[in-house]
């Protein structure tokens, strides 16, 4: 320490000592204004803010206060700040009914303008002195000329060198209060009131009782401020509601000046401190901060400082070295691991079952596997020489720039369609495609991704079955032509038909049933009529016929084989044509059932299958040697016993 400093007990003025900024434009409210609106005023902003001044510019449009001064005319009365809010939280005020006149601190603690300036450490004095975080300043006619702040000091703060030097963990306050989730926010208010601190920490529950407790969160001042004005129980109101989180936390090792920095950046007065397994350590808030400003540590240390860059530099020198090392084998690993991440990618991309492609944003190929080279039958040579459009059916091409727009416009992150591609043989392939793009680390769209699944089989299959519902369509059109023609023309058909026509209610009762119908199952129309059809299935065909007749309600046609048991016990099988009529002369809906006998085929079928393993158990069976051959191409099979006899 320099013999200046020591012979020297009082702090010496430091004249380019930061000078904090005056809020010039502080709230203002008369004393019979409520409480209610006083804390509504104050989450509007200040006056500076909303006025749009030309003469100062905040951060924000409009920032936040935790103050007000109470004035009757230029004359001030007292000021009314957030830590009050706390404390008449705590006692359970009814903030709707009380004027802010009851409740304000009159025992002002002010300073001159002309103070201020050429002191400028003066109110960093006053606020450790007195614990307070706002000082009026007054002209030299006693006017108000506005207010210093904790905030406003520490924006005046410059990058200095006793901040860098310090570590959160010599000013940090160790002794925290904290508060399960669970808590009551009028709990909290008593905490804060109780331990004078404008801030409790909360801690998940299930440390509480432990030596280890992890933050989760924090409630403020400012906090309790906002419920308060929006006139919440606070009571029944609990911490998990009211709580910031996620925190952001400093480490114990954290220089005081990125502290500084933190808290500008977030806009707060406190930020908590855990140690890197996330357990609580501390808190540090801006009168930590503003303490360490004490003129006479700022001096005493400015003496050692030289010591601690020289020593700071041969540490610096030798982590160098360590790190130099350390990251050579770093890298030396990374890049075979990265190795090894490029085959199994490459292995993976290769053997996929589905075509992968990568495109640029203009469209052409930068990558294919060989999936996707099978699907198209060009070779990766060829598609890495055209683009998705020139391999994209003509119909297709403008519903995929439409989508491919819409990608990099933002509007969507992927799409997935159905489409035709022109395979390199002119045949169509239909495929599904999932197309996703990819954006570089900044944020700029960079490719593509296409994932296609051939579906050519599932298509032909939907023709078949379009092809197959259009026929059976076309036969009931025809049916139920007819059955409109004209009520004779409908019994004549109705009657001679030789399918067999039912014609049923929406609940499956039977209505009418025509000659064949009655012939072929052998019960008169009176034993028919008025029954479910149900009733005269067989007993496995009774379960599918509830299925089909739900699918027939939400389609209004449908089509299966049903098994009929017959007056005299004997079965019958139908291929059963089932469809809604809604326009009927009567105007009530019904069903039309048109069944054809398919009994005969049933019957050959079997007998079919039946005969054929008949003769292949006397094929097997036999032991002579036995030949089979055709003429066309001479081609000889022979079974097991010719294995035996050569």
């Amino acid at each position: 320490m320099s013999s200046a400093v020591k012979k020297s007990s009082q702090p010496r003025s430091v004249s380019n000592a930061p000078h904090p900024d005056i809020d010039r434009y502080p709230l203002k409210v008369s004393p019979d204004w409520a409480l209610r609106d006083v804390m509504a005023l104050m989450s509007l902003g200040s006056l500076e803010g909303m006025s749009g001044s030309q003469e100062k510019k905040t951060d924000s449009a409009n920032p936040r206060v935790n103050y007000v001064l109470v004035m009757a005319e230029q004359e001030l009365l007292g000021i009314f700040t957030e830590r009050d809010v706390v404390k008449l939280s705590a006692q359970g005020l009814d903030f709707a009914t009380v004027k802010v006149e009851a409740v304000m601190s009159r025992q002002l603690i002010t300073l001159k303008e002309s103070e201020l300036e050429n002191e400028p450490l003066t109110a960093l004095t006053l606020f450790r002195q007195h614990r307070i975080r706002h000082v009026p300043i007054l002209g030299d006619d006693s006017a108000v000329v506005g207010v210093v702040t904790s905030e406003s000091l520490c924006k005046a703060l410059q990058p200095s060198t006793l901040l860098k030097l310090r570590r959160v963990s010599e000013v940090m306050c160790t002794h925290t209060i904290t508060a399960s989730p669970a808590t009551s926010v009028v709990e909290i208010a008593q905490l804060m009131t109780t331990h004078r601190i404008s801030c409790v920490v909360i801690v998940a529950d299930s440390d509480t009782s432990s030596s280890s407790l992890q933050p989760i969160g924090i409630i403020t001042e400012r906090d309790i401020v906002q419920s308060q004005t929006l006139a919440l129980d606070l009571s029944s109101l609990l911490a998990q509601s009211v709580m910031s989180t996620p925190l952001v936390c400093l480490t114990p090792e954290d220089s005081l000046w990125e502290a500084h920095q933190r808290m500008q950046q977030l806009r707060v007065r406190r930020l908590v401190v855990a140690d890197v397994k996330g357990s609580l350590t501390g808190i540090l808030t801006q009168s930590n901060l503003l303490a360490v400003l004490n003129s006479t540590e700022m001096y005493s240390t400015v003496e050692i400082l030289q010591d601690q860059v020289n020593q700071l530099r041969d540490e610096k020198v030798k982590l160098l070295e360590a790190l130099n090392v350390k990251l050579t084998d770093q890298v030396e690993a990374n890049t075979v691991e990265l190795q090894s991440y490029q085959k199994r990618y490459q292995s993976t991309f290769e053997k996929v079952a589905v075509g992968i492609a990568h495109a640029d944003l203009q469209g052409r190929f930068l990558m294919v596997n060989q999936s996707f080279c099978d699907q198209v039958g060009f070779s990766q040579a060829e598609l890495l020489q055209k683009s998705f459009l020139e391999i994209t059916h003509p119909a297709e091409r403008n519903a995929d720039r439409q989508q491919i727009q819409r990608l990099l416009q933002g509007e969507i992150s992927a799409f997935s369609r159905e489409k035709r591609y022109c395979r390199s043989d002119g045949s169509t392939l239909w495929g599904s495609v999932t197309v996703s793009l990819i954006v570089s680390p900044g944020g700029e769209p960079d490719y593509f991704i296409a994932v296609v699944e051939d579906i050519n089989d599932r298509k032909r299959a939907e023709a078949a079955l379009e092809q197959l519902n259009q026929e059976l369509e076309a036969r009931v059109a025809l049916s139920t032509a007819a059955f409109r023609a004209s009520e004779r023309q409908y019994r004549m058909l109705f009657e001679l038909a030789p399918d067999l026509l039912l014609v049923l209610n929406m609940k499956g009762i039977i209505r009418k049933v025509n000659t064949a119908a009655k012939e072929r199952l052998g019960y008169n129309e009176t034993e028919l009529v008025g029954h479910p059809l149900a009733q005269f299935l067989a007993t496995e065909a009774q379960v599918t016929c509830q299925q089909a007749f739900e699918v027939l309600m939400k389609r209004g046609n449908h089509r299966q084989e049903l098994e009929f048991r017959r007056q005299d016990g004997t079965s019958i099988f139908v291929e059963c044509s089932c469809t809604v009529i809604t326009d009927s002369f009567d105007g009530e809906p019904y069903i039309l059932a048109i069944q054809r006998d398919i009994s005969d085929r049933k019957y050959l079928e079997t007998r079919l299958r039946s005969s054929e393993q008949q003769m292949r158990s006397v094929f097997e069976a036999m032991h002579d040697l036995v030949l089979v051959c055709t003429v066309q191409n001479s081609r000889v099979t022979g079974d097991r016993a010719c294995a035996h006899n050569p």
